[in-house]
């Protein structure tokens, strides 16, 4: 159980004829303090027995549960335990994490060599030189690896300085389902798919009930886009 307080969050194990028992508290929350609102990302991996808690975006604490998961349910539970000022709940989402702390997935490091984040939550450091037949060839300071794409979760590339891309006059950005962004260069659409292609990996081809939004004019700059109307260079999707 997480207890908001004011400016600070506890957390609670509740276990059937034990009772409860604290887990840690967080620091004084500053920003729950100066604002009238915050937005809380609760985190928790059972596998792991490992609950995470992030504040406007930024990791705040961390606790592991030593007792193991204890959690039986399947649902989540709101209440208050005071009679005073109404907190109000609004945008809450439900998503899957992958596991990974928010200080290593939002981290600003700038990163010396490409990382391969592997199904299994290994990671192995090296140069990412192909990929073919499905499968990444990796060399690191150990040895050559091959590794098969479907073990792969996440690709952290160097920060290696980069050629600048200039998008095409056709360029189009578009917002597909889940939350990804795909750029190409649009070649044909119809009510069955839109094709194109993209500069680092060449074909495209999207059903158009995947996408929710495209962005027009890429290749304009801001002071350009200021000059006409919003309307006019975002697409949005229109669910059935």
């Amino acid at each position: 159980m997480f207890y908001i307080n004011p400016g600070s969050i506890s957390l609670q194990r509740i276990s059937a004829g034990t009772g409860s028992a604290s887990l840690g508290r967080t620091e004084t929350i500053p920003a729950m303090l100066s604002h009238r609102k915050a937005h809380l990302e609760f985190r928790a991996s059972k596998e792991e027995s490992l609950l995470e808690l992030l504040v406007d975006g930024k990791p705040l604490s961390q606790w592991k549960d030593v007792a193991g998961w204890v959690g039986k349910g399947s649902g989540i539970l709101f209440y208050a335990q005071t009679d005073g000022a109404g907190v109000k709940i609004s945008n809450m989402t439900l998503s899957e994490w992958d596991g990974k702390p928010g200080s290593e997935s939002m981290t600003n490091t700038i990163a010396s060599e490409d990382q391969l984040h592997l199904a299994n939550r290994d990671k192995v450091s090296g140069k990412v030189t192909r990929l073919r037949d499905g499968k990444f060839e990796f060399k690191s300071n150990a040895a050559s690896l091959e590794i098969p794409a479907a073990r792969v979760t996440q690709i952290v590339l160097s920060s290696a300085a980069t050629n600048v891309v200039q998008h095409a006059p056709w360029e189009i950005q578009a917002s597909v389902a889940g939350g990804g962004r795909i750029s190409l260069a649009l070649e044909s659409w119809n009510a069955e798919k839109l094709t194109g292609r993209n500069q680092s990996f060449g074909a495209v081809s999207l059903n158009p009930q995947s996408i929710r939004q495209i962005q027009f004019n890429l290749g304009k700059s801001k002071a350009e886009l200021e000059l006409g109307s919003p309307d006019d260079l975002i697409w949005e999707g229109h669910e059935k």
